[in-house]
């Protein structure tokens, strides 16, 4: 009687685990289960967590750049201000007291450009006030890409050296000079943010390889788990049905020999 007991407890523990399977829709939920694959599993969370965040880091990059590059267009906006008062001042027409009026003006002008240069920002960052950057991009020590923001600070000041009331001529140059160096620059930022965001989509193909491989590993074939419940729910309903019978003959047969 006791072996049959205990190969009912066996099939019904048996059951409960295959139950917790399909719960779970793991195939291993503890390091009983498959110990080796416990440990791949484990090392692969953390190589897909680190993705994760390194997928998060370069994002942020990327909107770092677009925040550069909005700067650079609003001074990119200014400057071509600058520029039509510069070929306003260089027109002959115009009074001194005109030209020292379209001076004030551009001085205005120049002064923002400046703030805006200075005082951008992300995430309390000077973005102009650092020629490199280091992101990581990977989950790996090493998984580092370094980006170079373009300085302009020394061409940005000379703007406000610009006198178009006494040399509107040489003020042009100066403005048309500068104007190139930030359409240089922010064709760099977009090429940056190009390749950040053939970045993303790399770590995102990797990512979804490990996590399909991982699911390989620790996920249920929830078909076969089906299956295997049906079968093990079988077996528990035999096993119990025979220790019950096994009684109840052990019963009848003890009432017989009683009864004599």
């Amino acid at each position: 009687m006791v072996s049959r007991i205990g190969s009912f407890d066996y099939i019904n523990n048996d059951l409960i685990q295959r139950l917790s399977k399909i719960a779970n829709g793991k195939k291993i939920i503890s390091s009983a289960d498959d110990a080796a694959g416990m440990a791949i599993s484990q090392i692969m969370t953390g190589q897909y967590k680190g993705m994760q965040q390194a997928i998060n880091n370069v994002q942020n990059a990327y909107s770092m750049l677009n925040v550069a590059s909005g700067a650079m267009g609003d001074i990119q906006d200014t400057m071509n201000k600058m520029k039509e008062l510069s070929v306003q001042a260089a027109n002959g027409i115009y009074t001194d007291q005109d030209k020292q009026n379209i001076q004030q003006e551009y001085n205005q002008l120049a002064q923002h450009v400046e703030d805006v240069y200075r005082n951008t920002q992300y995430n309390g960052k000077s973005l102009f006030q650092n020629d490199q950057m280091t992101l990581q991009v990977g989950p790996n020590s090493g998984d580092t890409q370094t980006i170079d923001i373009p300085n302009l600070g020394k061409q940005i000041q000379t703007l406000s050296k610009v006198n178009l009331a006494n040399d509107a001529q040489n003020a042009m140059k100066t403005i048309d000079n500068i104007q190139l160096s930030v359409s240089s620059a922010q064709s760099t930022l977009g090429s940056i943010q190009n390749n950040l965001d053939e970045q993303t989509n790399n770590l995102m193909v990797s990512y979804e390889n490990i996590v399909a491989s991982q699911s390989q590993i620790v996920d249920a074939d929830m078909a076969k788990e089906m299956l295997m419940q049906t079968t093990d729910q079988i077996k528990s309903a035999a096993s119990l049905y025979s220790v019950i019978d096994f009684k109840n003959t052990t019963l009848a047969y003890m009432e017989s020999l009683l009864s004599g």
